[in-house]
């Protein structure tokens, strides 16, 4: 089955999918897209790719839900 990019990025201790789009729910979502990658990037000591499929697929949920 075809996986999404936020679904290769390797586990990190206390940083699922969830607690991501937590983070990002109640973070800085009024940043630009590429602003929010490198504020998730920073807040998690995560390299930027994998901030950057995170932010990606919250956006696809976030769009799909509203």
């Amino acid at each position: 089955p075809p996986r999404t990019p936020a679904a290769r990025v390797p586990h990190v201790p206390g940083l699922g999918l969830p607690a991501s789009f937590h983070d990002l729910q109640h973070g800085p979502a009024f940043l630009p897209l590429d602003e929010r990658v490198t504020w998730l990037s920073d807040e998690h000591a995560i390299p930027s790719a994998y901030a950057s499929a995170i932010v990606r697929e919250h956006e696809t949920h976030r769009i799909a839900h509203s």
